[in-house]
């Protein structure tokens, strides 16, 4: 209805948001998505094809889009509104009898536009994104593992925390092994083969060695004395490499799953959790009934925050209009420069922070998953709320100061005219 009978005001005030907006979003979606880019070709580049890494690509700049959209929106509303209060415009609308509500109206509409797209982004675009990053991923460890090692190499480094040195490759086998286990720039384990073999199940995704005839030597290292070493010999050994991107736990992260599918798991889990612990009231002191709840309820903290951290992130343009809106109008400046600074405050210190130390208690269980991930939401709420009630009991107070000021003036003129009457 307040959009209704003010048209002009409606479409003025949203076609200097989409101004502001449109600029801002693309500089900085662009920065992100090149950033990305490079990072991602920098690490698998050289294992994959131009095309492999193209394709990718649209997936990057949605994901990209999906953090930029509410960081492009808080500087483009706290410029319009500043440079609307700086060049007294928006007193001009005090004075001609506008409501606050009727000038920050388009931006809270703007904001609910911006929560559809990523609403969108968050729940299918960026989980889409993070599954084609760990396909591109296993692509990448099946073409080195597949790949025959030239005659010049012998070592592998591309495996984390592990230095690998072999003399030749003789019929498909790495020959002379010496595995180093390294762990704070330290050589923890050491491992000696007189054959192996590197194997990758692409099925399962994981990466194991395959040794023949050596021996494990176990360094310990005691206060500033010599290392002590513990020898143990065998004749075949199957070492799995772990890393955290292969390991059954992370391949079914909630990160790599849509909206609707996290919730579906997280209820499964739930209810496997509550016949755990159903279970546990019979044999409370059962070890392995403990471990495996323990198990479930990480997994249950996990998806809950994904959850609820993906519906937070999409209320953000919304919570963000409230915010840059008074904001704007409080500092009074038109200048981009320093429309940028002032929206920086707010985002760099208080919601951002908020949202990564929210997430990060939210799986530890320190605080319910609900809160952990909507408290930054509450808290650039409540701010904004703030400065949109200190504007609305100023706007009060200047309408009743200009209304008694009248009414003074109004009473002045009728005494002059009875004082006229009387002579």
């Amino acid at each position: 209805m307040i959009l209704y009978k003010h048209p002009l005001l409606r479409k003025y005030i949203f076609r200097e948001l989409l101004k502001s907006f449109f600029l801002t979003f693309v500089i900085l979606t662009l920065l992100v998505f090149i950033v990305s880019t490079m990072l991602l070709m920098r690490k698998y580049g050289q294992y994959l094809g131009f095309l492999d890494l193209l394709s990718l690509f649209p997936h990057l700049l949605g994901s990209s889009s999906s953090l930029t959209l509410p960081m492009a929106l808080l500087p483009a509303v706290t410029l319009t509104y500043g440079r609307m209060a700086h060049e007294r415009e928006i007193l001009i609308l005090n004075v001609g009898g506008y409501h606050t509500l009727h000038y920050f109206t388009p931006a809270i509409v703007f904001g609910l536009i911006c929560c559809f797209f990523c609403a969108y982004l968050n729940s299918f675009l960026v989980p889409e994104t993070h599954a084609r990053k760990r396909e591109i991923t296993y692509s990448a460890i099946d073409l080195v593992i597949s790949a025959t090692f030239s005659k010049e190499q012998t070592s592998i480094d591309f495996i984390q925390d592990l230095r690998v040195f072999y003399e030749e490759i003789r019929h498909g086998k790495l020959q002379n092994l010496i595995i180093q286990k390294i762990k704070e720039s330290e050589v923890t384990e050491e491992i000696l083969a007189k054959t192996g073999e590197l194997v990758y199940d692409s099925k399962n995704h994981s990466l194991s060695f395959k040794l023949d005839h050596g021996s494990i030597i176990h360094i310990q290292r005691a206060g500033e004395g010599l290392p002590q070493q513990q020898r143990i010999t065998f004749r075949h050994l199957n070492l799995p490499i772990e890393l955290p991107e292969w390991s059954p736990y992370n391949r079914d992260r909630a990160k790599y799953k849509n909206s609707f599918l996290v919730r579906k798991i997280y209820k499964q889990k739930r209810k496997e959790l509550r016949k755990k612990e159903a279970l546990l009231q019979s044999n409370p002191h059962d070890n392995s009934l403990q471990a495996e709840r323990k198990v479930l309820l990480d997994d249950l903290n996990t998806y809950e925050v994904e959850f609820h951290r993906r519906l937070a992130a999409s209320f953000a343009p919304l919570i963000i209009a409230l915010l840059g809106a008074p904001l704007g109008i409080l500092v009074r400046h038109g200048n981009k420069l320093v429309a940028f600074g002032v929206s920086a405050i707010p985002i760099i210190l208080v919601y951002y922070p908020l949202m990564m130390w929210g997430e990060t208690i939210g799986k530890k269980g320190t605080l319910s998953p609900f809160m952990a991930t909507w408290m930054c939401n509450f808290v650039a709420g409540f701010i904004g709320i703030s400065l949109w009630t200190r504007l609305y009991w100023m706007n009060i107070s200047h309408w009743a100061k200009n209304l008694s000021e009248k009414l003074k003036k109004r009473k002045n003129i009728i005494s002059l005219g009875d004082g006229e009457g009387d002579e």
